[in-house]
């Protein structure tokens, strides 16, 4: 009966462990759709995402984004963005491209090509605003 509950107790705490704790945030919820979507923060009240790419270029090797908004805005509203680019473990790569970058969109469609500087990037976060 011992070893019994002390194996339940194992398992259990395997689980725990196995599951990941996130400081109270869930699991990420990723849409097989657009696989990266929850790794673009956007003003879901202006903006929706359409499509998004991710690839690298076979001439450059560079990682290339290709987010397709859609802005529920008039033409000539203002937005600004950051990218991070990460490389294989998970480490933000040092580039030029960190800062904010303004941005005008037109209504309706509006893509944002981003393409990494370094070549050792292989994921990224991108963070979208409507700039004042």
């Amino acid at each position: 009966m011992i070893i019994q509950n002390l194996t339940v107790c194992l398992l259990a705490g395997m689980l725990l462990v196995g599951c990941g704790s996130t400081g109270g945030t869930g699991p990420v919820k990723i849409d097989p759709a657009n696989p990266h979507l929850h790794k673009i923060a956007y003003p879901k009240r202006y903006l929706t995402i359409e499509h998004i790419e991710l690839l690298t270029n076979q001439s450059s090797g560079l990682l290339n984004l290709n987010v397709h908004f859609f802005n529920r805005r008039p033409s000539g509203t203002a937005f600004r963005y950051r990218v991070h680019w990460y490389n294989r473990a998970g480490a933000v790569l040092s580039s030029a491209d960190q800062g904010w970058t303004r941005t005008t969109m037109n209504q309706g469609h509006s893509p944002l090509l981003l393409v990494a500087l370094n070549k050792n990037a292989e994921d990224f976060s991108l963070i979208v605003e409507k700039d004042k």
